[in-house]
């Protein structure tokens, strides 16, 4: 997968580093001289970086826009943002992931089809990483933490959970933590749940070294 990240602030900078580290091709877009020269210098011959601005098509392609996988509008300016990922649609990038501050430039994109937006929110870096990649947050948690998982537990009739309130889960159950009840085509979370019924399924968080006591 090649990726181009467009600005190098510290959302931007910690994103380029992060698919650096996950053997991702990588290519860098930044005004700064100071900026891009820091980051080449840092990371050699593992990332391309450029000086520019990535509303400038001449940048860009010089990036190499057209054969990227992923374009990640990651400035701190909603106009450039927007004008950023305008071009790098029209020249050729698979996906545009776009940044965004402010709920009016949020519709603007979603109306001229951008719909893959990181908002002031959840512009974390591994929020980014995980819209990148195309993985939930399940699996997030996963590679983040070795040793916790995430599974998905049926209340059956003999279940230990049958009865149980959501909430007392962590209680009986040492590091073992509900996230959500998922009942009849609806998604609650454990406080919403008085107690668990049998054809409920929980979704459930713990530590990898309980896996295979619980016997749920």
């Amino acid at each position: 997968m090649f990726i181009i990240v467009a600005g190098l602030g510290d959302v931007g900078e910690a994103t380029v580093r992060r698919m650096v580290l996950h053997g991702y091709k990588v290519a860098a877009i930044d005004t700064s001289p100071e900026v891009t020269e820091r980051l080449a210098k840092s990371l050699e011959a593992e990332v391309n970086v450029f000086t520019g601005s990535a509303t400038d098509p001449r940048v860009l392609i010089e990036a190499g826009v057209g054969r990227a996988d992923v374009f990640a509008a990651l400035t701190g300016s909603d106009p450039v943002n927007l004008i950023a990922s305008l071009l790098a649609k029209n020249l050729g990038a698979r996906r545009v992931l776009v940044r965004i501050k402010h709920a009016s430039y949020a519709e603007v994109c979603r109306s001229l089809g951008f719909h893959e937006l990181v908002n002031h929110v959840d512009s974390s870096v591994l929020r980014i990483y995980a819209k990148i990649r195309r993985i939930s947050l399940f699996e997030l948690l996963e590679m983040v933490r070795k040793d916790i998982e995430v599974e998905e537990v049926s209340v059956d009739e003999g279940s230990r959970l049958k009865g149980l309130r959501p909430l007392d889960i962590r209680r009986k159950l040492k590091d073992t933590y509900p996230l959500l009840i998922l009942r009849g085509g609806a998604a609650l979370l454990p406080n919403e749940v008085p107690q668990l019924e049998q054809g409920d399924a929980v979704i459930l968080l713990r530590r990898r070294h309980r896996l295979h006591f619980l016997g749920l």
